[in-house]
């Protein structure tokens, strides 16, 4: 005597099946957002070295509230992708503050731009770092 159905021989392989395709789906849709970060992250760092340059270049006593404030207006007006703390200070899309590192130069600032990239600490492998010359 059968108590209950009996599934179809098909089925467990189509489930197996269906499984298999939504993790690949979705491990496709995390590598595609993490190198979008890291694209827009790579975009980022670069524009704001050119930004920092152009800024130092006119003003040599630029301090860290001019630097965030134009950072943040990049921000503000969609030509980076940045996030903000808290205090409302930019962060990379790693949610850690970019760091800039300047010096004056006779031909002009020369400007680095890091990230920290996703591990989040400085100096490991995945920074993400833009510099530019002086001039």
């Amino acid at each position: 005597m059968e108590h209950g159905r009996r599934l179809p021989r098909w089925l467990p392989p189509a489930a197996i099946l269906a499984a298999l395709l939504l993790i690949a789906v979705l491990a496709g849709s995390l590598w595609v957002r993490s190198f979008q970060k890291r694209v827009f992250t790579e975009d980022a760092v670069m524009v704001i070295a050119g930004e920092i340059r152009d800024a130092a270049s006119e003003d040599p006593s630029l301090g860290q509230r001019e630097i965030e404030a134009r950072i943040t207006a990049l921000a503000r007006a969609s030509v980076i992708h940045a996030s903000f703390d808290e205090a409302g200070r930019p962060l990379d899309l790693y949610g850690k503050p970019f760091r800039i590192i300047w010096e004056a130069r006779g031909d002009g600032p020369a400007v680095t731009c890091t990230s920290a990239g996703p591990d989040g600490k400085l100096g490991t492998r995945d920074d993400i770092a833009f510099a530019t010359d002086g001039g």
